[in-house]
């Protein structure tokens, strides 16, 4: 079955929507652009002529999902349109602007898939199966890292907290630090970038930390997971697994695929796996309350202070 995309690209996204193009499957149904100053390199790189008026790509109807893939990302107006369209959409950001305002929508803001998501990757789907048997987990250190153009901050943190809601639950406190150019630290979510550090603690003793960046050299995320069954390290490829003695344990994975998995390809997997229903029996993460844990990151930095996703989550459904 091919998944016919429609995009909603600007020149940023040029070699994100190449590499997902690559994916057997994956077909450009269509695209539309927010300016028309994108409009000659995106046709140069992906062979399409793009349209300007996303309402009417929308209306034709010839394709199964779209990607908003624009910088802008899920602004309000964005929300606004895909819940007016009813279409079936992913979005390399997540929701930004006004949290409270965001969790007080209809849908709390969850208008569109976030991709690529660390715990759909091929090495954390493998990593499941060791999971079963590994016992209480302890700690996590979590790393993702980007380079301009391939995500921002913000969709890293989403990312992150994800993936500690998966291997954790919910933290307790965030303190969280962040190394940005300029004299001022970013107060909005558009202007969130550098590279960040978190520490969460959790209750029964037990801990993680992030380390995250949209200003790295490349693309990598990947997770330290130390508990009772030793350790497992995870990439979006591979898991290994060794256990308390130091041996190490059979932990499958998925074959690496070609080309390799850069961020594009990521993307044009979760496209497949969503255009196939391939996740259909996956249990929603509670989308507030994985707001609540980045906005309470976002706070720490600018405090300096640790920060508590609970009293966060509490603003924002107006407790």
């Amino acid at each position: 079955m091919t998944v016919r995309l429609l995009a909603w690209a600007d020149a940023k996204a040029a070699p994100l929507l190449a590499d997902a193009l690559t994916v057997e499957g994956v077909e450009l149904a269509g695209l539309a652009i927010p300016s028309p100053d994108s409009a000659q390199q995106l046709e140069r790189a992906l062979g399409v002529t793009p349209v300007h008026d996303l309402r009417q790509a929308l209306a034709e109807g010839n394709h199964d999902l779209l990607w908003v893939a624009t910088t802008q990302g899920l602004d309000e107006d964005m929300r606004h349109l895909l819940r007016d369209s009813g279409i079936r959409a992913i979005s390399s950001s997540p929701p930004h602007g006004d949290v409270v305002r965001i969790a007080g929508e209809p849908d709390g803001g969850v208008t569109a898939r976030v991709v690529p998501l660390v715990r759909r990757s091929a090495g954390f789907r493998a990593a499941r199966d060791a999971l079963e048997t590994f016992g209480q987990i302890r700690s996590v250190a979590i790393d993702l890292r980007c380079r301009p153009g391939q995500g921002s901050l913000w969709a890293r943190l989403f990312d992150a907290m994800d993936l500690v809601e998966t291997l954790l639950g919910a933290p307790a406190e965030v303190h969280a630090s962040l190394a940005a150019p300029g004299d001022r630290l970013p107060d909005t979510h558009a202007t969130f970038h550098g590279h960040l550090t978190a520490n969460l603690r959790f209750e029964a003793q037990r801990s993680a930390c992030l380390a995250l960046s949209d200003e790295a050299p490349g693309w990598h995320r990947g997770a330290v997971i130390l508990g009772e069954g030793g350790c497992l390290r995870v990439d979006d490829a591979t898991v290994r697994w060794t256990d308390p003695g130091g041996s190490s344990v059979e932990a499958g994975t998925d074959e690496a695929p070609s080309p390799p998995r850069t961020p594009g390809v990521l993307i044009g997997e979760e496209i497949l796996r969503l255009g196939r229903d391939l996740d259909a029996s996956e249990p929603p993460h509670d989308h507030a309350a994985l707001l609540a844990r980045c906005e309470a990151s976002r706070l720490s930095c600018l405090t300096g202070q640790a920060e508590s996703p609970g009293r966060v989550l509490d603003m924002l459904q107006g407790v």
